[in-house]
């Protein structure tokens, strides 16, 4: 009985390349002219590990390297549309905003509410159920949940006739 087939020739540099490139299993095998089973066979024979987790240690240079190039168009171009996309979709990055460090006294939370009149207290409270309304039309006060309804005025029903 014969050895079977021979292995299939892959260039681990160029693979590695690939990988740093985020490029696919399919894409991969599509460049070595192979099947996935034999690009999992050669990355145990190659790297004693699956595809999936050679590619997360290999695509860390393509992230390397994502990351220096905006820099670098931050830098030098001062044009960041398609790397802050990268960077969300390639590295986790996000508009998150942190302002738990915020100290600017004119928001702070102590405020001398005894100065208030009973208008002004009343204005404050609707200003405030209006902030923090929901989108779907509920205002939450503590566990509480209070449906809000669009008044309509005589005027603007006659308007509507």
């Amino acid at each position: 009985m014969g050895a079977g087939r021979p292995h299939k020739e892959i260039d681990a540099r160029l693979f590695e390349k690939l990988c740093a490139l985020q490029c696919t299993l399919n894409e991969i095998c599509s460049v070595f002219d192979c099947d996935n089973k034999t690009l999992e066979s050669w990355c145990k024979r190659e790297y004693d590990m699956n595809f999936s987790e050679v590619f997360k240690l290999k695509r860390q240079v393509g992230k390397v390297s994502l990351r220096r190039a905006q820099y670098q168009k931050a830098v030098d171009d001062k044009n960041t549309a398609m790397l802050i996309f990268l960077g969300k979709n390639w590295l986790g990055q996000s508009d998150r905003v942190d302002v738990s460090g915020v100290k600017d006294t004119a928001f702070s939370n102590s405020f001398d509410l005894t100065k208030l009149s009973t208008e002004e207290l009343q204005m404050l409270k609707e200003i405030s159920l209006k902030a923090n309304a929901n989108v779907d039309g509920t205002t939450e006060i503590g566990s509480n949940r209070k449906r809000t309804r669009k008044k309509t005025t005589s005027r603007a029903k006659k308007s509507e006739r």
